[in-house]
């Protein structure tokens, strides 16, 4: 069975409730969010466990913030944040990985941040579900806030690429 891979340049979404910047070099899961009343499509972009972060990144710093009054600078490593939820997949292609994964049509979606964080750059204009719901029905809402550059890797197989990419051109 040959693979073939897909990437999709994006972005996550939510660095500002997160505030876990990964090194570029760890990738990253993309996971169910079970249990997210406002999006029952919702998925999240996470850290991996500390055994799936290569050695020589273990002491690698993320980061540095102000996080606490106490501490003027915390830098964080990748110790610290293994495991954490770096923040969430954009709305709009999240009901796109679902079905990816519901129908067996990938066999894994990784990420991989690219290094710069800034506000958010895709337009809302283009947007076409939110994590936000009215009456069971989907709105369109602008959103914002910090966003990390990625690229979202979909590994599929060749006889499914075809009906995979009909679900990525209907839902994004």
């Amino acid at each position: 069975m040959t693979t073939r891979y897909v990437n999709i340049v994006w972005s996550i979404k939510g660095y500002h409730h997160f505030k876990v910047k990964p090194h570029t070099e760890i990738p990253l899961n993309v996971e169910y969010e079970e249990g997210n009343r406002l999006d029952p499509f919702a998925m999240r972009v996470m850290m991996p466990g500390l055994d799936n972060i290569p050695h020589h990144l273990h002491d690698a710093f993320t980061r540095e913030s102000s996080v606490d009054k106490l501490y003027e600078r915390l830098q964080v490593n990748s110790v610290k944040v293994s495991c954490r939820q770096v923040g969430k997949v954009p709305a709009n292609l999240c009901r796109a990985f679902r079905i990816f994964k519901d129908r067996n049509l990938v066999t894994d979606i990784a990420c991989c941040y690219h290094g710069t964080c800034g506000p958010i750059t895709n337009s809302f204009s283009g947007q076409r579900y939110r994590h936000n719901f009215s009456n069971n029905r989907q709105r369109d809402i602008e959103g914002g806030g910090a966003e990390l550059s990625c690229t979202y890797s979909l590994i599929t197989c060749i006889a499914k690429f075809e009906d995979a990419m009909h679900v990525l051109e209907k839902h994004v």
